[in-house]
């Protein structure tokens, strides 16, 4: 015969729900960082668009000069790639991270020569190197996470 399975208590209760809600707000976070890059190049491609849609042609309209409507469109032809150069290399050059260790000589380290070792990455930890609770990796000269490049800051 099967023994009943005790009631949880409501301390248990309520720390699985603090549990279960905390990883659902990590789950939402991590996915909406490429949302928000995604967001972040159609804002860009709307205004170049914008531009080249209709305050130019509203330029060539009023002026009547092809080539100081061509002289606008083309510089800001140059500050839209400018722009979208800029925002790529943010997005491709990571923040940079402290050296991993195998989790069991981790400790060892940290214990022989006095350094702080985090317990989530088993990586040394220099001065003002933070673990990140998004990317879950520690980050040299972290400041914080950024989810319009969907990583972390220095």
């Amino acid at each position: 015969m099967l023994q009943p399975r005790p009631r949880p208590t409501l301390a248990q209760v309520r720390a699985q729900l603090e549990d279960a809600v905390e990883d659902g707000a990590k789950r939402v976070i991590a996915l909406s960082g490429p949302l928000y890059v995604l967001l972040a190049n159609a804002a860009i491609g709307f205004i170049g668009l914008a531009m080249f849609t209709t305050v130019i042609p509203k330029l060539v309209a009023a002026k009547g000069g092809a080539w100081a409507c061509a002289g606008h469109a083309l510089l800001f032809s140059l500050i839209l790639a400018h722009v979208l150069t800029n925002y790529w290399r943010c997005l491709r050059t990571g923040p940079g991270h402290p050296t991993r260790l195998d989790s069991g000589s981790s400790e060892a380290v940290g214990a022989l020569y006095g350094v702080k070792v985090c317990h989530r990455c088993h990586c040394v930890k220099p001065k003002h190197c933070h673990h990140c609770s998004v990317c879950n990796q520690c980050v040299l000269r972290m400041d914080h996470h950024c989810p319009w490049l969907n990583s972390c800051i220095r």
